[in-house]
């Protein structure tokens, strides 16, 4: 049966001045799944990415261990939604605590925040409607499980349209995305099997390659 195996980006740089770009680590764990890809024998009919970096980085440190021989195709419907300016949006009648931007715990409670006021269209203009997010990642969802253009794809994205896809194929209230999206690891797996027009999750979010002691601290969400 066809699947889709989404991958969410390897660790991007959390705190600097330019986030859409792999770490170090980030590199490290592209590297480690695609060797465990290669262990099982997988193999991919498309490889598609996003428009960002760290999408089209994390796909040449997995092409570069898999030697996948594939013209990737550029999907813009993969492209995470603009975060930095729905906070900004979010902020502009609020005050935003100091440490936003450098303290995790506090920028992904804040955010967390900000999504449930977008998805209830409580912010002024935007850089992007909840309704527009919504459509344009269900385009790309369609055109990623179309028969004729591939029954085995490999896609790299980020955590909000992945976690869309998958509440999308749930059926699940708009809530469920920002809840899935949170707990997003990076380079976590997500499989989507479909056939006709119908599709079904298999896998959500799992790490496997990280999944030893010794990688242990090389379990990230940003």
């Amino acid at each position: 049966m066809p699947d889709l195996t989404l991958v969410r980006h390897a660790q991007a740089s959390f705190g600097a001045a330019n986030y859409d770009s792999l770490t170090e680590l980030g590199w490290q764990q592209a590297r480690w799944l695609a060797e465990a890809f290669r262990s099982h024998g997988l193999t991919f009919d498309r490889l598609v990415t996003g428009t960002l970096v760290r999408h089209r980085e994390t796909a040449v440190a997995l092409t570069e261990v898999l030697n996948l021989d594939r013209e990737t195709e550029i999907l813009p419907g993969l492209d995470e939604f603009d975060f930095t300016g729905i906070l900004a949006a979010f902020a502009r009648d609020r005050e935003m605590p100091k440490e936003l931007h450098s303290d995790r715990r506090t920028h992904f409670r804040v955010l967390r925040d900000a999504l449930m006021a977008w998805q209830r269209d409580e912010l002024v203009d935007p850089p992007e409607t909840w309704r527009a997010f919504e459509a344009r990642v269900g385009d790309a969802l369609c055109r990623l499980c179309d028969p004729e253009l591939g029954s085995n794809v490999l896609a790299i994205s980020s955590g909000g349209p992945i976690s869309q896809k998958v509440r999308s194929v749930l059926e699940a209230p708009p809530q469920t995305m920002i809840r899935l999206n949170l707990q997003m690891k990076n380079t976590g797996v997500t499989k989507i099997v479909f056939t006709g027009q119908s599709r079904y999750l298999n896998m959500f979010n799992a790490v496997p390659h990280l999944d030893t002691v010794d990688r242990a601290k090389a379990l990230t969400y940003s």
